[in-house]
């Protein structure tokens, strides 16, 4: 019975885990199988965690000191999770699968948890297999023109997502300093305006004439400084 269990366990936790006496002998082999049992096993956690949020506990729920007890199994899959969405791979992948029926938007933390879930062996079994036929002609060339094709893609990837990053930045910058003086402007030249309407003074006219040009002149300024570091961006 307890041989049964056993071999459940394996196959549900580490199914591709590579297990025989050869490895066993070594002292690298437990620290990677410990490793990959937390990773699938938190992440067959979540799995079960997410679907119970979005299908079975009420909305009210979430908030209790139970719930976010919860909460920590599932930390490590869900913060990987989080760590892939900065690439635009992952936005790509959301909106292809979000309408994807049951699961709509939760279908994409559930494909990536199953990835979780298997992968860690892979690049395990991947190292045995490398360092057993490395001697292999083959293997090196494929080896490498691996390495070289992960190397063309994160490369990329990782500097678009550097621009994405950038522009948010110059975005806010634009909206928090050049922004309200553009605003600022606007209001001094209908304050103006409504000046002269309404008959008003000289004085008054020609004080928030001299704020409007006043803050012109603070909002090229701020203009200036917005663009003066944007030059790569054309």
């Amino acid at each position: 019975m307890k041989s049964k269990v056993r071999k459940i366990l394996s196959f549900l936790v580490l199914p591709l885990f590579p297990e025989n006496r050869e490895l066993k002998k070594h002292k690298w082999h437990k620290p990677v199988k410990i490793i990959t049992i937390i990773i699938a096993s938190t992440s067959i956690y979540s799995i079960l965690w997410l679907s119970a949020i979005f299908f079975l506990l009420p909305p009210s729920s979430g908030n209790s000191p139970l719930d976010k007890l919860l909460y920590y199994p599932a930390y490590i899959p869900l913060n990987i999770s989080n760590l892939l969405s900065r690439f635009p791979i992952y936005g790509i992948v959301f909106h292809a699968l979000s309408y994807v029926p049951p699961f709509g938007p939760m279908t994409l933390i559930a494909i990536l948890s199953l990835i979780y879930f298997v992968t860690p062996s892979l690049p395990y079994r991947l190292a045995i297999y490398v360092s057993q036929r490395f001697y292999l002609k083959k293997v090196r060339i494929i080896f490498f023109a691996v390495l070289f094709g992960i190397g063309l893609f994160v490369f990329p990837t990782w500097k678009y997502q550097q621009l994405i990053n950038e522009g948010s930045v110059i975005a806010d910058e634009q909206c928090l300093k050049v922004n309200p003086l553009i605003i600022a402007r606007k209001n001094s030249y209908i304050n103006s305006m409504k000046i002269l309407q309404a008959s008003g003074s000289a004085q008054d006219y020609w004080t928030e004439t001299d704020k409007y040009l006043d803050i012109s002149k603070k909002y090229i300024l701020a203009e200036d400084s917005w663009l003066a570091p944007k030059s790569i961006f054309g």
